[in-house]
């Protein structure tokens, strides 16, 4: 289900339930996750936040949706299309989710840049076009050589880091689009941007907040497609590095901590570590 419930009001009259002034996340508003049972507030029923998943796509899968459908999200406010370069900035589970939707709806060229050595490793996996670790290398030179000297048609920012955000204007080309998806500690947002190449070069800054329930649908029909493009797979089972039942709750966070896994599933029946 799409697992921030809208209120059906305010800005959901225009289409935007993620933006919904109301808007309350299962597991912070409502009692959910981690869990054997949730039960199902009437207003996500209400407001078409269920979504069915056909059969055939394993619960395992499924459980992919939410995170999946956030760079859906992503994706969909740089207006990606066939034939984009697209740079995703942060190697994790998100960077790679984030990667991979973008080459699903149609980019040509996919450039990932991360500083955790383990992660890209990981991210070998799932047929990216380029991966950079900026501390050996300099990604700017990178997209320019991709590029033929002219840019990125889009950035994703997926590292929660201020850096990055200041470094993208310089790696889209004219008109092209940041986006802002990992977010920065209250306190700690502000940025320093040169705003000459935004003026001059026509750029677009946009963020992505969540999603909606028809971008949980594509990320259903995404994860059963069980394919990114012809030429990059997107298996939910590459993604899904461990699976826990309950008990080895804290094992995960552990992990997820450490930067071990790409994304833990826990299923609750299930006794301790799975796999």
């Amino acid at each position: 289900m799409a697992t921030s419930i809208s209120c059906g009001e305010c800005y959901c009259r225009r289409g935007w339930p993620n933006l919904c002034m109301a808007l309350a996340p299962m597991g912070f508003s409502y009692a959910g996750g981690m869990a054997e049972y949730v039960t199902i507030p009437a207003r996500a029923l209400r407001n078409g936040h269920v979504v069915k998943v056909p059969p055939g796509i394993p619960a395992v899968s499924a459980a992919l949706a939410e995170p999946t459908s956030c760079a859906v999200n992503a994706v969909e406010n740089c207006g990606v299309g066939p034939g984009d370069v697209v740079v995703v900035i942060g190697g994790g589970p998100l960077g790679i989710l984030n990667a991979c939707v973008a080459r699903q709806y149609g980019a040509a060229r996919v450039i990932l840049s991360g500083r955790n050595t383990t992660r890209l490793k990981q991210a070998e996996a799932f047929g990216i076009d380029v991966l950079v670790n900026p501390q050996q290398t300099d990604l700017h030179a990178v997209v320019l050589a991709e590029t033929d000297g002219i840019g990125a048609d889009a950035v994703i920012v997926a590292a929660p880091a201020a850096d990055p955000r200041e470094q993208a204007i310089g790696l889209v080309r004219k008109r092209g689009v940041i986006c802002l998806f990992a977010s920065l500690p209250a306190g700690k947002s502000v940025l320093a941007l040169d705003s000459r190449p935004i003026h001059y070069g026509e750029l677009k800054i946009v963020g992505a907040s969540d999603s909606s329930p028809r971008q949980v649908e594509a990320a259903v029909a995404l994860l059963g497609s069980g394919r990114c493009s012809d030429s990059g797979h997107f298996p939910a089972e590459k993604l899904v590095t461990h699976q826990f039942g309950l008990p080895g709750i804290y094992a995960a966070f552990d992990l997820m901590q450490r930067g071990e896994a790409l994304r833990v599933v826990l299923r609750p029946a299930g006794e301790g570590v799975i796999a």
